[in-house]
């Protein structure tokens, strides 16, 4: 769902690329020329600085100010992968159910507080991680209260909202990619850095990097979940006020009441599922839950029930043995 909103908003030097990737690879890249310095020792660095000339200095700025920018298109074409790693959708299953665990038990704890949000409903739908946990709170609403499939129908409404509504989401959605991204950036600091320190004898400032990065990544993970709060609320509102214009880009007829509109989510869901028309599955359960059975693109049918019928590909008779 994140992924499918950012492309909808997306553009090639705008203020979401600024603040969700540009920023935090500038921010990155000035922490690692902070410890290099630190490591080189300011005076040996300023006066390497001093001994270039103006050209030079503009050449090595203009080139730092490109390979920002390469950085930030590089992290920008990762995002999908970045949010669901930090969701919890891990390729190591132990260590997928071990986190789940401990998200089960944090949810045992404050399931009846006012952190109740920040988990789904249904067990089975636990991610082993906070962020995950809170981002499919939110795609759970919509089935809970409607039978409307998040994850299937949001790309479909995120080109129907309006534009207000969109830059909403879009305020939201982009400090959280941001933060994720410099707290991915600070883990690769910790670990890169600090390593490469240790094994100098600055071994010092790489303990200052492992501590700070681990602690600056953190700190910017929980920032993050925090912010998928008001980004996962918007999600929730997106459902309850405009879900209704994906029947009408499809022509169908809005029910006028909350069971029939489940059912005819219940058969839209059928539909992209299994490609399974709500008529054909009428026609071969003979029997009609809707008031108002829904025909795809002309509410009523050219063909009638018993041609359908006689359409539907016949199952051949096996005789059970004896």
């Amino acid at each position: 769902m994140v992924g499918t909103f950012l492309d909808k908003v997306g553009g090639w030097f705008d203020r979401r690329f600024l603040v969700a990737y540009w920023s935090p690879v500038f921010v990155g890249l000035a922490v690692v020329g902070g410890l290099v310095i630190l490591t080189l020792g300011p005076a040996v660095v300023f006066d390497w600085w001093s001994k270039l000339n103006g050209e030079e200095q503009i050449v090595l700025g203009v080139g730092s100010l490109l390979v920002i920018t390469l950085f930030a298109y590089v992290l920008d074409a990762l995002t999908t992968p970045l949010i669901r790693l930090y969701e919890g959708y891990w390729s190591w299953k132990r260590l997928a159910h071990l986190a789940a665990r401990w998200q089960k038990t944090r949810r045992a704890r404050l399931i009846n507080s006012s952190h109740s949000s920040y988990f789904p409903r249904n067990s089975g739908l636990l991610k082993p991680t906070q962020l995950g946990n809170v981002l499919v709170s939110a795609e759970e609403y919509p089935y809970q209260l409607y039978r409307l499939d998040a994850v299937v129908w949001w790309p479909r409404l995120v080109s129907l909202l309006p534009e207000t509504f969109r830059t909403q989401l879009d305020t939201a959605l982009t400090p959280m990619v941001a933060l994720l991204n410099l707290s991915m950036l600070f883990t690769f600091i910790a670990f890169g850095g600090g390593s490469i320190l240790l094994l100098t004898r600055y071994w010092w400032l790489g303990v200052f990097a492992f501590i700070g990065g681990f602690a600056l990544a953190r700190a910017c993970y929980v920032a993050a979940c925090n912010q998928a709060l008001d980004y996962g609320q918007l999600v929730r509102v997106a459902f309850d006020f405009y879900r209704h214009n994906i029947l009408k880009q499809m022509h169908i007829t809005v029910p006028n009441n909350l069971v029939e509109e489940r059912l005819l989510w219940d058969a839209l869901n059928a539909m992209v599922y299994d490609y399974t028309m709500p008529w054909e599955a009428e026609v071969a359960t003979k029997t009609s839950r809707l008031a108002h059975p829904f025909y795809y693109d002309t509410h009523q049918m050219s063909t009638t029930p018993t041609q359908l019928q006689e359409m539907a590909p016949k199952r051949p008779n096996v005789k059970k043995e004896a």
